[in-house]
């Protein structure tokens, strides 16, 4: 799936909004995020590297209009490399306001959830993965889980990652 991702930096042939996906589906399958909670994130909601260059994201519930509690999950290092591109090219596009994965460049405006629904089901066919049943943005999320648990994170630490309103979910 990560090879199949669009917008590889330095890739003339891609434009900014394949290289924008690129770090949008990486923050699904490497921070467990929800399609509402990356569409809302601001600049600010990525952290600073931690000691094992994993970095944190903060996930406001205003700007996922409800949808989301309020929590911190982690992007771990070998993922932070697929982001730190696009948190660059970000800054010098000089885009108004604070989203990080604006829906264009000329107005701060949020991103439409079908274009991250499209460009993850475009992700799974180049990776040809169609044969998988569910091809979104939960699949990405419960990888992300699984890749947690299998790491060692406990259900009570995974409960707080991934921001659910009640265990049994996490369970």
């Amino acid at each position: 799936f990560l090879k199949a991702l669009p917008g590889e930096p330095g890739d003339p042939r891609q434009n900014w909004k394949r290289r924008r996906d690129r770090a949008m589906l990486v923050l699904a399958i490497g921070a467990g995020l929800k399609v509402s909670e990356i569409r809302g994130l601001y600049i600010e909601n990525i952290g600073q590297p931690l000691k094992d260059g994993s970095i944190t994201v903060a996930v406001n519930p205003a700007a996922t209009d409800g949808t989301s509690l309020p929590h911190d999950t982690i992007l771990r290092q070998e993922y932070v490399s697929y982001l730190q591109p696009w948190m660059k090219e970000r800054a010098g596009l000089d885009v108004p306001g604070k989203l990080l994965f604006p829906a264009g460049l000329r107005k701060d405006e949020k991103l439409d959830q079908a274009t991250l629904y499209r460009q993850i089901k475009a992700a799974f066919e180049r990776a040809d993965m169609t044969s998988i049943d569910h091809q979104g943005g939960r699949t990405l999320r419960n990888t992300f889980a699984v890749r947690e648990l299998a790491l060692g994170t406990t259900v009570e630490q995974l409960y707080d990652l991934m921001g659910h309103r009640d265990i049994k979910t996490t369970e």
